[in-house]
C-alpha cells in the first residue's frame, strides 16, 4: 500500500507513466542526449523516451524461445544476457538487467519469470509482489536525491 501510494503521487507528478503496448524496438544508443534516456517503439504508437524499463511479460522461462521483440533486441545488442541455462533474464540482485559484460543496467529491470535464472521463486504474488515493492522504492529513492 505505502509503494502503490509513492507510485500514485510519482503518476499524478508526471515522473512516472505506466503504458501498455507491444514493444517493437528499442534503443539504448549511449551517444543519444541525454545518454541516460531509452527509445522505446510500441506498436501502433510513436517512440516514447524512457529513463527506466521495467520488463513485466509473461511466463516462458527459456528466453530463446520467447517471441519478444523488447527481449529480443536487448539481447541482440547485448544490453541483456540470458540467466543460469538459458532461463529468463540475468539479473543482479536489485532485479537490474545484466548486460553482455556482465554490468547491471540501471535503467532496465525485470519482475517475474524473467528473472527466474537468477531467483528461482519468481512466479508466485508474493514474490512478485516484493519484487515490484523493491525496484519501486529504489526507484523513488533514485528520484527523490
Amino acid at each position: 500500500p505505502s509503494v502503490a501510494r509513492d507510485i500514485a503521487a510519482l503518476e499524478a507528478a508526471g515522473s512516472v507513466r505506466r503504458v501498455r503496448g507491444r514493444v517493437v524496438g528499442v534503443d539504448s544508443d549511449a551517444t543519444r542526449s541525454p545518454p541516460d534516456r531509452l527509445a522505446v517503439a510500441l506498436s501502433g504508437r510513436s517512440c516514447l523516451t524512457a529513463e527506466w524499463v521495467v520488463v513485466c511479460t509473461g511466463p516462458s522461462p527459456r528466453i530463446a524461445d520467447r517471441r519478444d521483440p523488447l527481449i529480443e533486441v536487448l539481447l541482440r545488442q547485448g544490453t541483456a544476457r540470458a540467466g543460469w541455462g538459458g532461463w529468463g533474464l540475468d539479473v543482479d540482485g536489485d532485479g537490474r538487467v545484466v548486460d553482455a559484460a556482465g554490468t547491471p543496467n540501471g535503467s532496465i529491470h525485470a519482475i517475474g519469470p524473467l528473472r527466474i535464472g537468477a531467483e528461482w521463486e519468481s512466479i508466485a504474488i508474493p514474490e512478485l509482489r516484493r519484487q515490484a515493492a523493491h525496484i519501486a522504492e529504489r526507484l523513488a529513492r533514485q528520484l527523490h536525491r
